[in-house]
């Protein structure tokens, strides 16, 4: 099994595979999610989501970017309550 982003072989020809960030910046975390940088800057000193400083640096683990997203998810409404709510 080859590891993401890892070259394959393919008849003679190398392959890139794409290649998700372990992670991520606040300011990335910001594009990706549509929450400010100082809102992930306060999760993270808050001990809201893990964190890891590198340099200058704040980096989120994506893996907490998603729980955080997942944590607001809104459940869909069935098609009755749709109705309801629309009148």
């Amino acid at each position: 099994m080859q590891k993401p982003g890892a070259m394959a072989r393919a008849r003679g020809r190398a392959i890139k595979m794409p290649v998700e960030p372990e992670y991520l910046s606040v300011n990335e975390c910001e594009i990706v999610s549509g929450l400010s940088r100082w809102t992930w800057r306060r999760y993270a000193y808050a001990g809201t989501v893990a964190s890891v400083k590198v340099g200058p640096r704040l980096l989120i683990p994506r893996s907490e970017m998603d729980r955080i997203m997942r944590a607001g998810l809104r459940p869909a409404l069935n098609e009755s309550a749709a109705r309801v709510a629309a009148q």
